[in-house]
Parts: C-alpha cells; structure tokens; sequence
C-alpha cells in the first residue's frame, strides 16, 4: 500500500497503527470503518454511546476490498477507492 499511495502523491512511510479502544472512540468525533466486519468490532468497543459516531468509510455502503495477499494493481484499486471515498470527508 505503501507504493501504491506513493503513486498517488501520498507518503505512508510514517503510519503506525494504533490499537482502538472505547477511550479513543468516545475521544474521536467520527470513526470511520473501512468494512462491515471492522464496524462491528468498532460497536462492540464503542458501546451504544458512540453508535452514532461509527460509519463505514464509503458513502454507498460498500466495504472497501482489502488488498492483502493480491497483485500490486488490486493495491492501485484500492488506493483509488480510499482516495475517492475521503471526499465527503474533506472540506
């Protein structure tokens, strides 16, 4: 992913993941999941409370494909995807 954001005109290199847990949820104003599976395990965290905060990540209510383990185009794809889908996110 990291050479296919690059192709994009972003720089990965510095991403750490973070563990999520209900402190950073109740923290964060919007969480975004980048698939089905992902947003329940964000609802099982968050609790009731912060439901109204957790969404998937594409506005069409698609998962976004994980790219894992496939070619470096599915990775290209993927980076589309992400990039197109942050839209309603950005000002």
């Amino acid at each position: 992913m990291i050479k296919a954001a690059r192709a994009r005109g972003y720089d990965l290199t510095s991403h750490q993941p973070t563990q999520v847990d209900k402190t950073l949820i109740d923290w964060a104003d919007l969480v975004l999941a980048m698939d089905r599976s992902v947003l329940d395990q964000l609802h099982t965290i968050g609790g009731e409370d912060n439901t109204a905060k957790l969404r998937l990540y594409l506005d069409d209510g698609q998962d976004v494909p994980d790219p894992m383990g496939k070619r470096a185009a599915d990775f290209a794809d993927c980076a589309a995807i992400i990039e197109a889908g942050a839209a309603p996110y950005l000002p």
